[in-house]
């Protein structure tokens, strides 16, 4: 089971996602920074114990008048929770220290990204040459997924010139035409760059975003 921590918006929503999860099977939560307190709270006891509690509202026969509330516990089936977070610090230290393995993924490095690029002009039935698989790694700021982006426009700038290959002057065309400079930052990052250097001091997210009229990421 695989879903995003901003998806899960109470503990209603957890629960009915850990009691459909079979046993020994795996449930991936992304962004997990994302998931409300309470539903972290909730999963407290079903990390440590393989129970969850639900608490049920019962209303009497007139709608509202009598209405109770009791609180009951559900046994889980045995599952491994996996989470991913680029905001370590926004989770809560009891809620960290629940997790039995902790690891950090690094960047990738630039050769790294570089057969990533290799790799993918493969599967499109072409081939990059080395010093245009570094370019390209070189602009994309060390994502995979920008890396295929520029291959892929640096491809049809190729096809195009009748090449049979995707050399360094192919890839500098397609970060062009996709407006990613030297140094692999886009037009609104070059905005933000150039503001940040007029004001010469730090500036908010919020403040940030709201000059440069786009939104926050």
């Amino acid at each position: 089971e695989e879903t995003v921590g901003g998806n899960i918006g109470d503990p209603h929503q957890l629960i009915a996602l850990l009691t459909r999860l079979r046993a020994r099977s795996f449930l991936f939560i992304d962004e997990i920074h994302g998931m409300d307190r309470a539903c972290e709270e909730a999963l407290y006891s079903a990390m440590e114990d393989g129970v969850i509690s639900a608490v049920l509202r019962e209303t009497g026969r007139s709608g509202g008048a009598g209405a109770r509330t009791r609180t009951i516990r559900i046994r889980l089936a045995p599952f491994t929770l996996v989470a991913a977070t680029t905001c370590m610090g926004t989770l809560s230290e009891p809620f960290r220290a629940r997790f039995r393995h902790v690891e950090r993924l690094e960047p990738y490095k630039e050769e790294e990204i570089a057969e990533v690029a290799a790799g993918a002009a493969r599967k499109l039935g072409t081939e990059v040459s080395p010093e245009a698989a570094r370019e390209i790694s070189r602009r994309s700021k060390g994502t995979p997924r920008e890396a295929i982006r520029i291959l892929d426009r640096a491809r049809d700038v190729a096809q195009l010139a009748g090449a049979g290959g995707i050399d360094l002057a192919h890839v500098g065309q397609a970060a062009t035409r996709l407006g990613i400079d030297a140094n692999g930052l886009d037009q609104v990052e070059r905005a933000a760059v150039e503001l940040l250097l007029k004001r010469g001091r730090p500036i908010g997210r919020e403040a940030l975003a709201a000059r440069l009229g786009v939104d926050i990421v």
